[in-house]
């Protein structure tokens, strides 16, 4: 992360506890529990049911904690992005695996704000391709 302004980690859970999928409480607990033992600056945290399950958030200082659950496919989406280089991600991911139980784990790490734009340009007016470009051009 030397080289961005923050850390976009993006979390699939597969195969979760059903009762904890479907647990506005839970959730909104987990999260408050991962921003804290992440070491971060808890600013607000809250939880509703959606026609899919719960969403969570959790707004940090550094920036931000969620959580989508699907409990019917027992899948939760996690979502981390944060600006402070000292964030300890691993104890949220930690924390989150622990309440969500799930049996597969896929993890995406972006190093967000490098010198780097995406465009996207309209290949055929409906159906969009994206190019990706390093900036300004060389």
């Amino acid at each position: 992360m030397s080289n961005s302004l923050g850390r976009h980690i993006i979390v699939e859970f597969h195969d979760c506890s059903e009762s904890a999928l479907q647990n506005p409480e839970g959730v909104r607990d987990a999260l408050q529990k991962a921003a804290l033992d992440a070491e971060m600056t808890l600013l607000e945290v809250s939880s509703v049911k959606t026609s899919s399950g719960v969403s969570g958030w959790a707004v940090i200082a550094e920036s931000h904690l969620t959580a989508h659950t699907f409990v019917k496919e027992r899948h939760c989406a996690i979502d981390m992005f944060f600006c402070r280089k000292d964030c300890r991600y691993d104890e949220a991911m930690g924390v989150l695996a622990k309440y969500f139980n799930p049996q597969k784990i896929s993890i995406r790490i972006l190093d967000r704000g490098e010198i780097v734009r995406s465009l996207q340009i309209q290949e055929d007016g409906h159906r969009p391709v994206h190019a990706v470009t390093s900036f300004p051009p060389s």
